[in-house]
């Protein structure tokens, strides 16, 4: 229906579109313009040059007020179409042809029926719900246990599709439910998130599958066609609507510590030119909820890269002291903490030069945290461990430290 509905409307722009154009030339043509003159009579007369002008003036402004209001037409019953199509989805026994009768005359009028709604359906709980409902459905498809990129690839095209659609409704939602209704507001919030994070999944899977190819290029004297320049340009979209659902998700519920958890990763894909404002989102979230490993795992890996070592190992000990990744117990991000950790109690050994006792401590410290930390649990994690280990690499003391030698082999 929604399909037939928008090509409709496009169909019926375009013709009226080119109805209003030939009209123009013909009036050109058989000199019928508004001056009552022809345009095309008496070349050679001087003073018909000037009438020409005016005339065509004239005509092509008329044109261009024609074309705007069939464009607000075009655009309002496009509108129309989706908002039918959403309400069919989302509701089922709301009145349809009620919604469309007070909308049709302008967008303003479907704004106007949020409140009509409201009024007439109290709290919108059946909204409420098929936002929990929503939301449910996209965190059981990107679970928050390990790389969300290996998360994302295992989405069938159906569940795409399904996430894609998801997102009318919940848009549709947002348009609808009441002010002031906190529990919506949260739900809705909850919805944004999972958006937010498809997308960024999304993005993030476009950008491995890219890095891939420009190795295969690389090695390759057969290059795709298309370069990696141009699909790097056509992946930004995706991470800026993931940014912007992150965003809404920050509005509609302001306490929401997992909707600013979900902005700083955002924020982060950006690179370091958006640390700062990352960093923002993670300690606001950590301000709204305390008892999360989350924020505390990520303010950390950012001060990590900036060197600042013992503040990142003393988050990650606090973040470790705690049961809750962020609303449940994750033992895949457990094992990130301790991994991390032990990353800083070696950067941090490095630092201690002189001192054999406080590195011998610290090493020992790093050896026991990889030991729970499962660095062979997925090929990510594997490869990580084995960067990390070479020259230059937050674990190259430990590695290249002859007492933890063979313990590092029985690791992997």
């Amino acid at each position: 229906m929604f399909m037939v509905v928008c090509c409709a409307c496009l169909l019926l722009g375009f013709v009226a579109a080119s109805l209003s154009y030939r009209e123009i030339l013909r009036e050109v043509r058989t000199g019928t313009a508004d001056s009552g003159s022809s345009v095309t009579s008496h070349p050679g007369a001087p003073g018909d040059a000037q009438v020409s002008a005016e005339s065509l003036r004239s005509l092509f402004d008329n044109l261009r007020d024609r074309t705007d209001n069939l464009q607000k037409l075009i655009t309002t019953l496009i509108a129309l179409s989706s908002l039918y199509a959403i309400v069919l989805t989302v509701t089922g026994y709301l009145n349809v042809q009620k919604i469309l009768l007070e909308a049709q005359s302008s967008l303003q009028d479907v704004v106007a029926t949020k409140e009509a709604l409201g009024k007439e359906y109290g709290s919108l709980t059946h909204i409420s719900d098929n936002l929990e409902r929503v939301t449910r459905d996209l965190r059981d498809r990107l679970p928050d246990v390990r790389e969300l990129s290996a998360s994302f690839d295992e989405l069938t095209l159906e569940d795409h599709e399904r996430l894609y659609f998801q997102e009318k409704a919940i848009s549709f939602a947002q348009l609808v439910v009441p002010d002031g209704d906190t529990d919506i507001a949260e739900r809705l919030s909850g919805a944004f998130v999972t958006l937010a994070r498809f997308y960024r999944g999304l993005y993030l899977s476009h950008l491995r599958a890219l890095e891939r190819r420009r190795t295969e290029e690389e090695m390759s004297d057969f290059a795709p066609h298309v370069s990696a320049e141009h699909a790097e340009t056509a992946m930004l979209p995706l991470r800026e609507r993931a940014r912007f659902y992150a965003r809404q998700a920050t509005i509609q519920c302001a306490d929401s510590f997992i909707a600013y958890n979900e902005l700083g990763n955002c924020l982060l894909e950006y690179g370091r030119d958006m640390a700062d404002e990352a960093l923002k989102q993670f300690r606001e979230s950590l301000r709204c909820n305390r008892d999360q490993q989350k924020a505390r795992f990520a303010i950390s890996s950012i001060l990590h890269r900036r060197g600042e070592y013992k503040k990142a190992e003393d988050l990650l000990t606090e973040a470790l002291g705690l049961e809750l990744w962020e609303t449940t117990r994750e033992s895949a991000r457990r094992s990130d903490l301790h991994y991390n950790r032990s990353c800083a109690y070696c950067k941090l050994a490095e630092q201690s030069k002189g001192d054999a006792v406080a590195i011998e401590s610290l090493l020992e410290k790093a050896l026991t945290d990889l030991r729970h930390a499962n660095v062979t649990r997925s090929e990510v994690s594997r490869l990580t461990f084995e960067e990390d280990l070479q020259p230059g690499g937050d674990l190259s003391l430990l590695a290249t430290t002859p007492a933890y030698a063979e313990a590092l082999r029985r690791l992997v």
